[in-house]
């Protein structure tokens, strides 16, 4: 979340002011506030040379409170705006700042902040690119610091000419009280990109320069902004989430989708096809970094409750969802650990990772007592269309199948297993319907040398009338180009 590096400058000026307060002393108190100014800016431009310091006023008030007023932090090569603050209050210690022994300040308060923190593709953040030497005098310890009013405006750029995202992050107040010597205990509310308000917790050492943000959300109402927050952060979520919406919309027949659904998550930017989730969720998150150099360390863990996920068009309506979404630095796993279609059973996993694109995304389903009859027909291939006008089947299937997908962007059927139970069927000629009917569904072994999907179709069986049949046979690549 980088609000630490607010505290980190805080700090930085909170122990030069100290050290230039002290060095001006009573010697020249008619001169008081142009001296420490000036003392300022090339403290500062010691320790940052790539970064350019701006102050508006300066009061300071006796030897225990300087007040800087319109402060301004600027990347000098291209002048470009980092931080702005309309003040910083830091109160000292006046008798270690008059003998100018290691300073003591005991609190920062800084009001209006705005920060600009910018993501590169590579993952590393602005402000760990430029230099800096840590001061030779340091405080005593860690003093209490209060950030009122702050406005953090982050770019996330994702490379691969695609266009950078822009979120905005607001607080009313993050606190960071003394824990030791060295190390801050932050906390705190922010408003996310209009999600609501997360409530803070983490730490920030500032020996190590190490931190950790973290922070939670509950009973969050899924809605397009909470979609839009995702794809910021990820976004191969946005390419697969309108890919979806894009096969959705050619498959499905024509809907009419009457008004618009404002509590629902549209899952893609078309609201005549789009897949829509409700329910509530509860949201946790953590941002860590272990030294200045390093990319952060970055987790999201949503868990989804009892919501609901349907298709205009597509007569399957999940409910009872039970679910959770994953996403850190390397991975994006969506898990369905239940669902319920009537009396069916409906799990699955989704997982994506981040790694340039060299590893395919990939699906897993499993269903128990999933009914294939008459209301699937519609959603349907065409080829697939014809074996339900053709044999009207009516049956339960239980079983799992995994998706991987391949380098044509298609996705591939891999590991089906399946049974079928209860079936029946009705071919359009032969009037005489088979029932009973029971079967194994399992897929061959793919290679180089045999590439097409084949299901075979073992142990096969059921009546017709009062006569028992049995019977065996393949299905060779289900959808639209489908043998049997």
């Amino acid at each position: 979340m980088k609000f630490t590096l607010v505290l980190k400058w805080m700090l930085v000026i909170g122990v030069l002011a100290a050290v230039v307060v002290g060095g001006v002393g009573l010697h020249y108190w008619n001169q008081r506030e142009t001296i420490v100014e000036a003392a300022l800016y090339e403290e500062f431009r010691k320790l940052a040379p790539d970064l350019t310091l701006k102050l508006g006023r300066s009061r300071l008030d006796g030897m225990h409170r300087l007040t800087l007023s319109d402060i301004e932090l600027r990347e000098r090569d291209t002048r470009q705006p980092l931080l702005r603050a309309a003040s910083i209050t830091i109160d000292l210690d006046a008798k270690s700042t008059l003998d100018q022994r290691q300073p003591v300040v005991r609190n920062i308060r800084v009001d209006g902040a705005e920060v600009l923190v910018i993501r590169g593709a590579d993952g590393r953040w602005n402000w760990q690119n430029y230099h800096w030497t840590p001061p030779k005098r340091t405080a005593a310890a860690v003093p209490r610091v209060e950030i009122r009013q702050l406005r953090v405006q982050m770019h996330l750029k994702h490379g691969e000419d695609m266009p950078s995202a822009r979120l905005l992050l607001s607080s009313p107040l993050i606190q960071a009280v003394p824990a030791s010597a060295h190390q801050m205990e932050i906390e705190g509310t922010v408003d996310v990109a209009g999600t609501g308000d997360v409530k803070l917790a983490g730490s920030f050492d500032t020996a190590t320069g190490t931190w950790k943000i973290g922070g939670s959300l509950t009973d969050l109402t899924a809605n397009r902004k909470l979609l839009d927050l995702a794809q910021h952060a990820a976004p191969r979520v946005r390419t697969e989430v309108d890919r979806l919406n894009t096969t959705v919309h050619r498959i499905l027949p024509p809907v009419q989708v009457a008004g618009r659904d404002d509590a629902a998550l549209l899952i893609g930017p078309n609201a005549v096809s789009a897949p829509r989730f409700e329910g509530q969720l509860n949201v946790d998150f953590d941002v860590q970094s272990s030294d200045q150099h390093s990319v952060p360390q970055f987790r999201l863990l949503v868990d989804i409750q009892d919501g609901r996920l349907s298709v205009p068009g597509v007569p399957v309506h999940l409910s009872d969802v039970n679910a959770e979404f994953f996403a850190d630095n390397d991975n994006v796993i969506l898990r369905i650990h239940d669902s319920a279609y009537n009396d069916a059973r409906v799990a699955g996993r989704f997982t994506m990772l981040n790694d340039d694109h060299n590893t395919p995304p990939e699906g897993f389903v499993q269903l128990q007592r999933f009914p294939i009859d008459e209301r699937l027909r519609s959603v349907c291939p065409p080829k697939v269309r014809e074996l339900f006008d053709k044999f009207e089947p009516d049956l339960l299937l239980t079983g799992s199948a995994r998706f991987v997908k391949q380098s044509d962007g298609k996705w591939g059927l891999r590991n089906v297993e399946a049974d079928v139970t209860e079936g029946k069927i009705l071919h359009h000629k032969f009037r005489y319907p088979l029932t009973s009917i029971s079967a194994i569904l399992k897929q061959r072994p793919m290679s180089a040398a045999q590439p097409d999907v084949i299901i075979d179709v073992l142990e096969a069986r059921g009546l017709a009338g009062k006569t028992p049949w049995t019977a065996s046979g393949s299905w060779k690549n289900p959808g639209p180009g489908t043998e049997s």
